[in-house]
Order: structure tokens, then C-alpha cells, then sequence
């Protein structure tokens, strides 16, 4: 690879050979000339840069677009993990205080999180609300040229959040996600997830006759995305407060961070997958795939026993009683 420093000393050495007024003027440092020449000069090296990148790309994945397309290609979406805390409310008022699921609640940064349980808080009394860092954004899509494998981008992010979970509704009911079009049968309302080299996201249906079902023109289906920060530092007893009053009776709750429950997680960066692309699937979670039913029963069912297990058990309880 050519650098700049070396295009420059080229474009010199031709400009004084061929042309004496020039190579006067370069000689004086006159910017007017050094100024064309450092430019074209720049724009070689990148290029250069680019094709040496490009001649490496087939036996090592370099380029950042290159390592995200292995990725899509490999279903890996680029989805967070929220936390999940326990937060003090505390009722100073004369009168019950009650606290739905699903509630928003802010922290001192400004970060949503969503009331997992419903609570009623009299008077006087300390509860624990547990809170996962989420918020949700829905968006009503029309359908329009409907077509097999239909697909709808997932709207993206206002801020520095990642998208962490989706809900797929139309007028006929939910649709279920499905990681893989395997084993689904024509007629079953679900819907795949998939991603590309910019890391947008879109849902994807299937195809009537074929696998899954065919979005008609007309239908409006809703996408509800959540979207959480994924790992993020809390700091213990750090004020909470609703996203917005209900009843004047809530300003008297006095909310605090109790506990840090579950830690949230980003999704993977661009490190990872670039180690990531070095090596083939470990795993596509498809228990057709080469028969790999042991790998999947233990994945969804981690505890588990399986037969032999109990068989081992059992021989050696009967072995006790023999003894």
C-alpha cells in the first residue's frame, strides 16, 4: 500500500522533470501548487487503502460493513438485554397509593424503566417495585404490495438504546416470533427477525401455501419495539420518580433505588463479531439440524434430568439397599 507521503514525492518528481515553471514554484513552497498535489495525493492513499483491504477481504473479513453482513447472514440481531432493579416507594401521604404494571418510572439520568408488577401502597408503608430499564414505541404499518415474505423495517431508536424485544399484533390477533422458518406450518401466524449490514432491523412474514401466512393489502399491523441502554451503572439509593403524575396523592412517594436485580447487556460490538466471523455457526438452535436434540432440550431446560441420569441415581440406591 501506497502512502500520502509517497504519492506526493511521485507527483514531485514527475512535476519537476516534465515542467521547470513548476517545479520552481513547488520548489518556493507555493501553496497553490502543493495544495493540488497533497489533495490528489490524499485521495490515491485511500484508495490504495482500499484496495489493499479489498485483496485481504476474501481470506480475513476486515471491513466493518463485511463483518456485519456475516452477521446478518448468521442471525445475529443486534438486540440488548435490560435490567432489571428493585426500587423503595415509600407513602407519606393519608391515602392508598396504587402503582400499575407497566407504570414508567425515570432514574436520575433520565433513563425509562417499566413497573413489572402491580402494587398498592397505603399509607405510611415501604413497598418494592420491581422495574426492568425498557421503554416501548409503537408504530402502525399498512400494508401496501403485499407479497411473499413480506417485510416491515422496525423504526429505529431516538437516543442511545438498543432494541431488546418486539410484539407483532394485527386486527386477527398476535403473531408469534419464530427464529426459523423450520418446522413452521402453512397457516401459522408468525413472523421472523432479521437484520442487514447497517444493522436495521425488519420483521419478516411468510408465504400462503408455502410456510407461515401472507400479510393481504389493507391489513395494518402494529409493531411495538422495546428499547433499553442494555449495561448501565446504577448508584445506589439514587432518586426515582414517575414519568408522569396520575394523582396528586403520588407526589408524596418518595421512590428510591433499592437493588440492582439483574445487570443489563449491550449487544454484541463490532469486536465480537469480527472474532465471531472467523468461525462457522456453533449453533443454529434447530434441532433438525443434524440431530442435535441433546444441545436444544438443554438449552430450553437447564435443570433438566435427563433418563440416564436417573438411571445412575436409581442403580446406586438399589446397590445401598443390596449392601
Amino acid at each position: 500500500m501506497l502512502t500520502r507521503e509517497e504519492f506526493v514525492q511521485k507527483a514531485i518528481e514527475i512535476s519537476t522533470a516534465k515542467y521547470p515553471a513548476v517545479a520552481a514554484l513547488v520548489k518556493a513552497s507555493d501553496p497553490r501548487i502543493l495544495q493540488q498535489i497533497e489533495a490528489m495525493a490524499t485521495m490515491l492513499a485511500m484508495y490504495s487503502s482500499q484496495l489493499e483491504v479489498a485483496q485481504s477481504e476474501p481470506f480475513e473479513k476486515t471491513r466493518d460493513s463485511t463483518v456485519l453482513a456475516d452477521a446478518a447472514m448468521r442471525g445475529i440481531v443486534p438486540k440488548s438485554t435490560p435490567s432489571c432493579v428493585s426500587i423503595s416507594a415509600t407513602n407519606s401521604s393519608t391515602s392508598t397509593i396504587s402503582i400499575e404494571q407497566g407504570r414508567s418510572i425515570m432514574d436520575a439520568s433520565g433513563r425509562l424503566h417499566r413497573s413489572e408488577i402491580s402494587v398498592d401502597i397505603g399509607a405510611g408503608e415501604t413497598a418494592l417495585i420491581t422495574a426492568s430499564q425498557l421503554y416501548s414505541k409503537e408504530e402502525v404499518h399498512t400494508v401496501s404490495n403485499g407479497r411473499p415474505f413480506y417485510e416491515i423495517q422496525v423504526a429505529t431508536a431516538d437516543d442511545d438504546s438498543y432494541l431488546c424485544g418486539l410484539s407483532v399484533i394485527d386486527s386477527s390477533g398476535g403473531y408469534e416470533y419464530r427464529e426459523r422458518y423450520v418446522n413452521t406450518l402453512d397457516g401459522e401466524r408468525v413472523y421472523h427477525i432479521e437484520t442487514d449490514e447497517r444493522r436495521r432491523v425488519y420483521v419478516r412474514f411468510g408465504q400462503d401455501g408455502v410456510v407461515g401466512t401472507q400479510p393481504v393489502d389493507g391489513t395494518e399491523i402494529t409493531i411495538t419495539s422495546y428499547y433499553s441502554m442494555g449495561d448501565i451503572e446504577y448508584k445506589s439509593g439514587s432518586p426515582m420518580v414517575f414519568e408522569s403524575m396520575l394523582d396528586p396523592s403520588e407526589a408524596y412517594l418518595d421512590m428510591k433505588l433499592s437493588e440492582v436485580m439483574s445487570s443489563g447487556k449491550n449487544p454484541p460490538t463490532i469486536q465480537t463479531l469480527r472474532e465471531l466471523a472467523k468461525y462457522p455457526s456453533i449453533y443454529n438452535h434447530n434441532a433438525v439440524f443434524l440431530g442435535e436434540f441433546d444441545f436444544l432440550v438443554r438449552r430450553n431446560f437447564p435443570s433438566l434430568q435427563f433418563l440416564s441420569v436417573w438411571n445412575e441415581a436409581i442403580e446406586e440406591s438399589i446397590r445401598g439397599v443390596i449392601r
